[in-house]
């Protein structure tokens, strides 16, 4: 799914296990105008009917303690929609089959201790392509492949050049393309054409895998907080 250059609303069908649960999540996101809930439903079996019949951009879907249901409904929604965009809530520190939901292509993940704004920056973001995962999630998500040893990491790293180290450390980060164009005044196809020639040098399938080469490496992360001066600075500042 392309990121949307439209004003429309992001159409969002929403799942949980309880109807005051799906009511007060839905009107909460519907205030906000910048997502249209097209749909509501309290079951896998109702969500997966939801889905079929108004085909939204995004589904989110918190079927918790059943978290087996949310992945039945992620592998068959995305089975008849591929470009549907999947957000899951879990509790935190919930070890759900988390490389399975990344496998079968679930690209939003939220705590369910996460504020709202947490929750639609996951929305908007996966309706653009863009994977959004926690960094506890995204460090369960993917093992380090076993044939790279940090050393081997390092030197996979030093392949790069300075403009791909950048990119690479934005990823780390937990910036989207969007966000690293941003921090890197480049266009996002540019940044794009930098992600597809790391994971050629890296050897590597995806970004996920990219990111555990580079923390096994020790390369560090780099966003928005990182790069805002801190008060101290601040403070010496004229």
């Amino acid at each position: 799914m392309l990121c949307r250059m439209t004003p429309d609303p992001v159409r969002v069908a929403l799942v949980a296990h309880s109807r005051l649960e799906v009511d007060a999540l839905g009107e909460a996101l519907s205030a906000l105008g910048t997502v249209e809930v097209v749909g509501r439903a309290t079951s896998a079996a109702d969500g997966l009917a939801l889905v079929h019949a108004v085909r939204p951009d995004v589904v989110v879907a918190d079927l918790s303690p059943d978290d087996e249901a949310s992945l039945d409904l992620a592998r068959l929604a995305l089975a008849t929609q591929t470009d549907l965009g999947v957000v899951l809530i879990a509790e935190p520190g919930h070890r759900l089959a988390t490389a399975e939901a990344i496998a079968m292509g679930v690209r939003g993940w939220v705590h369910s201790d996460d504020s709202l704004a947490s929750l639609v920056v996951a929305i908007e973001g996966v309706a653009c392509g863009e994977l959004r995962l926690p960094s506890d999630v995204l460090s369960l998500a993917v093992s380090p492949p076993p044939d790279v040893a940090r050393e081997d990491a390092h030197l996979l790293i030093d392949h790069l050049t300075r403009r791909q180290t950048d990119v690479l450390r934005c990823l780390v980060g937990g910036c989207s393309r969007s966000e690293t164009a941003l921090m890197l005044s480049m266009s996002t196809h540019t940044v794009r054409t930098h992600v597809a020639a790391i994971l050629r040098r890296l050897r590597v399938h995806s970004t996920l895998e990219a990111v555990v080469i580079a923390r096994r490496a020790g390369l560090p992360g780099r966003s928005h907080e990182t790069d805002a001066p801190s008060k101290s600075v601040e403070a010496l500042s004229p």
